[in-house]
């Protein structure tokens, strides 16, 4: 099926849910990364995604997810989970 876009809301709810947490908001865009003692440790990359917008788009998903090493199918079930 693929993976659409998504609410804002429902992103930030899942990064919650996998343990991330909010580091600051630079410009537009909403930095997200583990906390400093979490057991995977920091990502090379913080998650970023514009927190103002109603929806993520699909490709800042699909860029997101490979920064944290999901799958679209891993996604898809959560997201339907939450």
């Amino acid at each position: 099926m693929g993976i659409k876009q998504i609410p804002t809301k429902l992103f930030i709810k899942y990064l919650q849910k996998i343990g991330l947490v909010y580091i600051r908001t630079k410009g537009d865009h909403d930095i997200w990364n583990y906390p400093d003692k979490h057991p995977r440790g920091k990502l090379i990359r913080p998650i970023t995604f514009k927190g103002k917008d109603k929806e993520i788009p699909v490709d800042h998903i699909n860029t997101n997810l490979k920064t944290l090493g999901i799958s679209n199918v891993q996604f898809e079930k959560a997201i339907k989970e939450l």
